[in-house]
């Protein structure tokens, strides 16, 4: 048994914070390393990023591999067979995200157009500058080149990206953070969304050196995504959103010195607030709200230097667990820490955490839907191992939420849980945000323990929307659509918000409780209104729009 040593700060009492985590060996592993059985390949080359996302809309995550550095280095796009298995495509099958060779570090499934398929960004140039690459999702399984402004006009250096709707227009937007290996000049740049396949770069302020990554989370709940960008030469800093464009650089308790290379948002202690854990030549240290607008460090786990983080509640028990990789030109081994639920973490050795390799990233996602999260860890030589969680006898439910309003996506959108675990009402967050290489699944995987039922779920969308759902049976993947908004045009007319494509049941009351039929309408050109012929015949009406 070993002992990590951590520090506490902030004025909490060592009975609050607990300065000792254990090493755990388990009887029997969690995870199982399925590579060869679920027919992924050897790359053979350098392999930053991977991403999980549903390009075909099948129900099953597909899986994005950028890879770079050597000649030729051609990405990896694998089909899901629903199996246990993948299917790598050719350019034959799917256009030219299997066969372009771009030097790439990261890759992510962005809906940017709203249609309902996932676009596929993919960043370029970690080693060479070069221009970044999106490919537009036709909806039959095959992809086209893109234009995308400056996103893709331009020549980067070691490019990762950080995506979020900071301005809650409904589209995506990408903060570019650059800090590659030598090259330059480095710019790291937002860049908004027009809504019509275009971006233009917005400056945050000064031009920051060596910007490895940027991360989105709303950390202090007021609807709007912050942004926190870890800086390696230079000062790290969080950016306070305002909604209208603007960002303000705060004072908040998070380190501000350099050397912060890599860092994940989540709700670890379940109080309804975002932490952040920060990896760097320091180790990774966590931070959670002080009850204000700033952070107090929690711990530090010294061992898990230069890392890359990932949260999942691999158990399912209710709180989420930290995975962190590193190995970048120095073998090392993945650091897995289960979340006690009393702000204490234990280090358990696992099979994904035996082997010391190159390991670069680690992103999360439940690839065979049995509400256990599985897990990529891809490799600098192209080595990468996927691990399949075997599960165990804890409830579980999983949410797909499809944006009306908000971006298609949901991105930035928050699912609060509750439910009664081990006899204590628990409350659970999780954000769908991300950044750096790795992309999770966007779907949020809620652990329920020895939950029963799932009690209330409060879905916060960006557009502002809230939606609750109640008494939910647990062991079940929900699709949930976010409610339409209506517009009153004048009297017995409105239009209906939504995306291109979307169709819903519109229905009218004069009570609020007995709801009739107006038919069904389809928006097909982006703008949606309906007149209802039978409004001058009430003294008041009202109208809703159902999802269908």
């Amino acid at each position: 048994m070993r002992t990590i040593q951590t520090s506490v700060a902030g004025g909490h009492s060592l009975a609050a914070i607990c300065s000792t985590f254990l090493c755990l060996q388990t009887s029997a592993s969690q995870f199982e390393e399925v590579t060869a059985a679920a027919s992924l390949a050897d790359e053979q080359a350098y392999c930053i990023g991977a991403a999980w996302g549903d390009y075909d809309q099948d129900g099953y995550l597909d899986l994005y591999i950028a890879v770079g550095a050597t000649d030729p280095s051609i990405n990896a796009l694998y089909y899901n067979n629903g199996d246990g298995t993948f299917s790598r495509k050719t350019e034959a099958e799917v256009g030219p995200p299997a066969s372009d060779s771009h030097d790439s570090s990261s890759c992510a499934w962005i809906d940017f157009n709203n249609d309902g398929w996932p676009d596929l960004f993919v960043m370029n140039g970690w080693w060479t500058a070069s221009q970044n690459d999106l490919y537009w999702n036709n909806g039959d399984g095959t992809f086209s080149r893109g234009s995308a402004g400056t996103l893709t006009d331009q020549s980067f250096a070691g490019s990762l990206p950080g995506y979020a709707d900071y301005d809650g227009d409904g589209f995506v937007d990408l903060f570019l953070a650059q800090g590659g290996s030598g090259w330059g000049p480095f710019q790291p740049r937002l860049h908004h969304a027009s809504g019509s396949g275009s971006f233009t770069p917005i400056d945050l302020g000064p031009v920051i050196n060596y910007c490895n990554a940027a991360v989105w989370g709303d950390y202090n709940n007021d609807g709007k995504p912050d942004l926190f960008l870890c800086n390696y030469t230079s000062p790290s800093s969080l950016w306070r959103n305002d909604g209208q464009g603007k960002f303000t650089k705060t004072a908040n308790g998070l380190p501000s010195g350099g050397e912060t290379i890599h860092a994940a948002w989540a709700d670890y202690n379940n109080d309804g607030t975002l932490e952040i854990a920060l990896c760097g030549s320091g180790g990774t240290r966590l931070y959670r709200k002080d009850g204000q607008d700033g952070f107090v460090l929690v711990t530090n786990f010294t061992a898990a230097v230069y890392g890359v983080p990932g949260w999942a509640d691999y158990d399912n028990d209710g709180h989420l667990d930290l995975l962190v990789v590193g190995g970048q030109d120095s073998p090392r081994q993945a650091q897995l820490y289960h979340n006690n639920g009393n702000d204490t973490f234990t280090s358990v050795d696992e099979s994904l955490t035996e082997l010391a390799d190159y390991w670069l990233c680690c992103p999360w996602g439940d690839y065979d839907n049995d509400g256990f999260m599985d897990v990529l860890l891809t490799q600098q030589y192209g080595a990468n191992r996927l691990y399949h969680n075997l599960g165990n006898t804890n409830h579980w439910i999983k949410f797909k939420l499809v944006g009306t309003v908000s971006n298609r996506a949901a991105i930035g959108a928050k699912v609060r849980v509750n439910a009664t675990i081990a006899g204590q009402t628990v409350w659970q967050l999780q954000e769908i945000n991300g950044g750096y290489a790795q992309q999770n699944d966007s779907r949020p995987n809620f652990g329920l323990g020895d939950a029963a039922n799932v009690d209330l779920v409060r879905i916060e969308w960006p557009s502002g929307i809230v939606q609750t759902l109640t008494n939910l049976a647990p062991q079940q993947i929900l699709t949930v659509t976010e409610p339409a908004r209506l517009v009153a045009q004048g009297p017995g007319q409105a239009q209906v918000q939504s995306w291109k494509g979307m169709a819903f049941e519109l229905e009218a009351s004069t009570d609020l409780v007995e709801w009739a039929s107006l038919g069904t309408l389809t928006n097909l050109d982006g703008t949606l209104k309906f007149s209802d012929p039978d409004a001058a015949n009430h003294v008041r009406r009202y109208y809703r729009a159902v999802a269908k």
